[in-house]
């Protein structure tokens, strides 16, 4: 080989050892960092989270019965003191029972009488598993398996629950040689609440298993079919303390309200009602909750769940009151919080009246065999899937009453008002009283002390004064207690300080004037102090005259554009209202710039570079010829006829339509040389018009009707476009209601998240001159439009008498509620 070719070899393979050489060292390195990486990875520990344990626990600290509205009902009050740590929110639910709660939980043993229950054990296992997870078991050897010859040694006021499938013949079986005293009569007579899974009671189970017609069915068994239903699924799905698994029911109670004699001649009450898919029954001293399907219908994991949480809420217990609360936990959960809350309960049916002191004993008689329930739980959702944990508080109440004291539902700030006061003294002499109002907010915190002027009172048992007084205390809840000089309290009653609503009901930019309504409970404050200011400046004092305050700005002052803050100093308090006034402004897109900019280069281009000579060519187009317009004759009878047609079309009856509406009408309905007749809306609006001022036709509020529809209808305008509104409105939310006409308890009666509402139309030609209040829903009074609701609380509170008294009543205490037919949504939604 010689010297040139070895030169040249060397150096090519110098080359490839060079390039890898680097190669490698880039490999190198890329291994050393993953090596690396992983090593730091296996040496960094990760702090395990440590998982907060939920605690809670509380007691009934005190209790009592408070006044309410004139002291014509009451409310049931309790002051809990609470414990708890790892807890953000404490949800809270109280109720009154009229029995007694449950105590010993037995399950019906189905080996000889069974239908479809083949997951018994299973049920059985999972029930008592769930059961201490709600914490109504302390362990799962606290709930007993019975025989059913023995199910009469139950105690009083048990829970028995049936996985039969059916009910055992045995249940229906005569006792005590009586034919009407059961087995099943004798276990409601003494409390039992029966839980049962199976079909409904038209057959029963013999000891061997066989089924047999049931030649003896009591009426309170009474049964109706039923059909799965979505909508109410999807609905209950909303609320979780009615989200059961169980969904497909197969029959229910008929609804029923009976009453009849027991084998001891005791009167009772059959009272029957359904909580979601579930329908339960209260017979004599106990109940009998349904889920009416097949044991296997759904899985034993599901069932025990929903069995654990029927028995855990016992909706089915009947009430007196109940209430509910939410209490958020201030600084570090994880320290142990020790505070007192106040809970109050709904309004009791059970009425207080000095006047007759028998009644009022009984009632009282009946709140003292009640049972107090409170549920404390960590979690909103009420389930044991979330590791709720949960504590019950358990207490029979007993009240006494040494007096009453009568306060309205609620009061205006530094307004005085009347108060009456009833002591029992049982005095054989007469005697000095000496009383003063102490003030608690609702977790018995004392807020003020209010003497009162000392009375004499005659011998006697009781003795009532009234005495009129103002409060300067800020709004919110409270507690007024009448007491002694001594510290004995007499009586107590709840009161609320609203704070007003406000309302901007006119505004004038461009001048600079304003006009502001305030309202507590829809009623207009007057005598009131206030003073307004508008971003701070230009303060005005004065005092609200049937709820209104105007406010201009001084003259020559410029136009405000943006947020303008209204300061409203009223009441003891300060209240900001915000209105926008937002200035003209004309926004180009940037897309549009971008285009402007291109078409100003391409002008530049083709100014600046001059393109070739090119033949110019023309087209001439012709004048074209004017379209022909037809004139048409429309008769006043064929144009009202269509307000009929388009009624029958839409299935109205007496609707009222608005222009839109009548100019479909009439293109659907009226021909003109066989083509349709589209008219334009100045036609429309020129036309109608015309057949107003020729009274053919009534206009109210942009609506339109036949003036024969009135004297057919038997109401007037107002009446039939209010319906009309309240019409699109329900129809528009899918709501059910009554047609005109058809119901003898309100002018509409529409179900909403099924609840009735009854709603009176404010018109002269309404049947129901005397607004009606019902106490299974809610009463308003519909109007037209804003102005005309608005001239009726102006004339309302002008005007008196015993009727007008009553009516301002019932709208103070929104019994009554008003309703502005433009914006139903926000009285009704």
């Amino acid at each position: 080989m010689n010297t040139a070719k070895l030169k040249r070899l060397v150096k090519k393979n110098t080359k490839l050892i060079l390039i890898l050489t680097i190669i490698l060292v880039f490999v190198a390195i890329f291994l050393y960092t993953i090596i690396t990486i992983e090593s730091l990875s296996k040496q960094i520990v990760v702090p395990t989270q440590v998982k907060l344990i939920p605690y809670v626990s509380g007691n009934i600290f005190s209790y009592n019965l408070l006044f309410y509205n004139q002291a014509t009902s009451m409310i049931p009050y309790f002051l809990i003191n609470y414990k708890m740590r790892n807890i953000s929110t404490l949800y809270v639910n109280a109720s009154l029972y009229k029995d007694p709660v449950p105590k010993k939980i037995f399950i019906l043993n189905t080996t000889n009488e069974c239908l479809f229950c083949y997951n018994d054990t299973a049920i059985e296992n999972y029930l008592a598993r769930d059961l201490v997870s709600y914490g109504i078991l302390n362990n799962t050897s606290h709930i007993y398996i019975i025989n059913i010859n023995n199910v009469e040694e139950i105690p009083n006021n048990s829970i028995l629950i049936v996985l039969n499938g059916l009910l055992p013949s045995y249940f229906f079986n005569t006792t005590d040689n009586q034919s009407n005293n059961t087995v099943l009569n004798k276990l409601f007579l003494k409390g039992t609440n029966i839980l049962y899974i199976g079909k409904s009671f038209s057959n029963v189970l013999l000891p061997s298993g066989f089924v047999i017609p049931n030649k003896n069915v009591p009426y309170y068994l009474t049964s109706n079919t039923t059909k799965y239903n979505s909508t109410l699924k999807k609905s209950l799905l909303k609320e979780p303390l009615k989200n059961f698994f169980f969904d497909n029911a197969t029959f229910k109670f008929a609804n029923m309200s009976y009453s009849a004699y027991s084998a001891t001649n005791a009167n009772y009450k059959y009272n029957s009602a359904d909580y979601g898919f579930l329908s339960y029954i209260n017979i004599y001293n106990g109940s009998l909750v349904v889920f009416s399907n097949n044991p296997n219908s759904w899985p034993a994991n599901e069932v025990s769940s929903d069995l654990a949480k029927a028995i855990s809420e016992m909706f089915w217990i009947p009430k007196y009151a109940e209430g509910s609360i939410q209490i958020n936990s201030t600084g570090n959960i994880k320290n142990l919080s020790i505070k007192n809350f106040g809970i109050m309960l709904n309004v009791t049916n059970l009425s207080y009246n000095a006047s007759i002191p028998y009644y009022s004993v009984n009632n009282l008689k009946s709140l003292n065999s009640s049972t107090a329930r409170i549920i404390l739980y960590s979690e909103s959702n009420y389930s044991i899937n979330n590791n709720t944990i949960y504590s019950y508080i358990e207490y029979r109440p007993k009240y006494t009453i040494n007096g009453s004291l009568s306060l309205p539902p609620f009061i205006i700030q530094e307004q005085s008002i009347p108060i009456s006061m009833t002591v029992f003294i049982n005095s054989s002499a007469p005697s000095l009283i000496v009383p003063y109002i102490s003030i608690y907010n609702v977790n018995s915190t004392r807020i003020s002390e209010q003497p009162l002027s000392y009375v004499r009172a005659p011998q006697g048992k009781n003795f009532t004064f009234l005495q009129t007084q103002s409060f300067s205390i800020p709004s919110g809840s409270y507690i007024f207690s009448l007491k002694s000089l001594n510290g004995f309290t007499y009586a107590s009653a709840f009161l609320n300080i609203p704070n007003p609503n406000i309302s901007l009901v006119y505004s004038d930019f461009a001048n600079n004037s304003y006009r502001f309504y305030l309202t507590i409970h829809g009623i207009p404050l007057s005598n009131i102090n206030y003073t307004i200011s508008l971003n701070g400046e230009n303060p005005s004092k004065g005092v609200i005259n049937n709820g209104t305050i105007i406010y201009s700005l001084p003259q020559g002052a410029p136009e405000l554009y943006g947020n303008l803050n209204f300061s409203i100093a009223t009441l003891s308090r300060n209240f900001v209202y915000t209105a926008s006034n937002k200035p003209i402004s004309i926004t180009v897109s940037g897309k549009y710039i971008e285009i402007g900019i291109i078409t100003v280069i391409m002008i530049i281009l083709m100014t600046v570079i001059k393109g070739p000579n090119k033949d110019e060519f023309y087209i001439d187009i012709p004048a074209m010829p004017s379209q022909n317009l037809t004139n048409i004759t429309l008769k006043p009878a064929n144009i009202v006829s269509t307000f009929d047609k388009l009624n029958i079309y839409y299935h109205w009856k007496y609707m009222p339509l608005s222009e839109e509406e009548v100019k479909t009408a009439i293109a659907n309905n009226i021909r003109y040389g066989g083509m349709p007749v589209f008219l334009t809306y100045h036609n429309i609006e020129s036309l109608l018009n015309q057949l107003v001022d020729s009274k053919y036709l009534l206009l109210e509020d942009n609506l339109y009707a036949p003036k024969e529809w009135i004297e057919k209808s038997g109401h007037d305008i107002v009446y039939l476009a209010t319906f009309k509104k309240l019409r699109v409105w329900f129809i528009s939310h899918a709501y059910m209601f009554t047609e005109i006409d058809t119901s003898e308890y309100a002018d509409i009666i529409v179900t909403i998240k099924g609840s009735k509402n009854y709603i009176i139309i404010y018109s002269d030609t309404t049947k129901f001159k005397n607004v009606p209040i019902y106490k299974n829903g809610q009463t308003y009074l519909a109007f037209l439009n804003y102005d005309l609701m608005y001239e009726f609380k102006e004339k309302l509170y002008s005007m008196e008498g015993e009727d007008i008294e009553k009516l301002k009543f019932y709208i103070n205490s929104e019994k009554i509620k008003l309703l502005d037919a433009d914006t139903p949504e926000s009285t009704l939604a």
